[in-house]
């Protein structure tokens, strides 16, 4: 009997594991990985461009200049969502009065959120087709506006 009893719990745990990825939980972004990897993919990108006018200027004072600006702008993409609480791979988040649900897709590890509701500001949080990436306790959203295009961040947290 004790023997049918450690197969049938061995059965049930092994039955209960799958391969998919587990989001469900509260994750906090880290804020410190998140804008360090911001600044470093778009730094490249964006002082390379240094424009006529920048040389005008001086090209240290430009390069400093729009280092600054991308450290701002990645400072706050760690605003938008800070902490995602995952239940039933899914989210609700409210900033500005917008309010997002966000959809996880396990089958291809992607992320859609839809505004809810129309906002007087005209904040368009919807995006779709976001990949997200888990690997121990570390969720990667990478982070791309539908409206324009322009943001893209990779939003790094770590399972509280």
């Amino acid at each position: 009997m004790k023997k049918l009893t450690i197969v049938l719990l061995t059965l049930l745990l092994l039955g209960s594991c799958t391969l998919e990825p587990s989001y469900e939980g509260i994750w906090v972004i880290d804020t410190k990985e998140t804008i360090s990897n911001c600044v470093e993919t778009h730094a490249e990108n964006d002082v390379n461009d240094l424009s006529e006018e920048d040389e005008l200027f001086g090209s240290e004072w430009a390069e400093s200049f729009g280092r600054n600006v991308i450290k701002l702008l990645c400072e706050g993409a760690t605003k938008i969502f800070p902490v995602l609480e995952i239940q039933d791979n899914k989210f609700t988040q409210t900033m500005l009065g917008v309010t997002v649900v966000c959809n996880i897709k396990q089958e291809s590890s992607t992320l859609d959120c839809i505004n809810e509701e129309e906002s007087s500001l005209y904040l368009d949080l919807s995006v779709t087709g976001n990949q997200l990436k888990l690997e121990d306790d570390v969720l990667i959203w990478s982070y791309l506006d539908n409206p324009t295009k322009l943001i893209a961040i990779d939003l790094i947290y770590k399972r509280r």
